[in-house]
């Protein structure tokens, strides 16, 4: 999506292409650690026999005004980041 400093943004990610389920999330960790040792060849050639097209799965899952919603949601946490927060003025 590239909308904020993440991941995505800084290895211009814009496509779900690959997913997988897991009962828990140590199962889950313990897989990424092991796909972030293969080389891209392998994760590449993973994902193509699941996905063969490379098409977008987000849409599996959300639907158009659900993706604008979240980016809104997401400019509006990366704009209230960078906001300074008002000093306590007493007196």
């Amino acid at each position: 999506m590239k909308i904020a400093d993440s991941f995505t943004k800084k290895y211009n990610v814009d496509k779900l292409v690959y997913y997988e389920n897991f009962t828990d999330v140590f199962s889950g960790i313990n897989r990424e650690k092991k796909l972030k040792k293969w080389k891209t060849e392998w994760k590449l050639r993973l994902i193509k026999k699941e996905n063969t097209e490379m098409r977008d799965l987000i849409y599996d899952f959300m639907n158009e005004k659900e993706i604008e919603d979240m980016k809104y949601v997401i400019l509006e946490r990366e704009k209230n980041k960078n906001e300074i927060p008002a000093k306590n003025m007493q007196g």
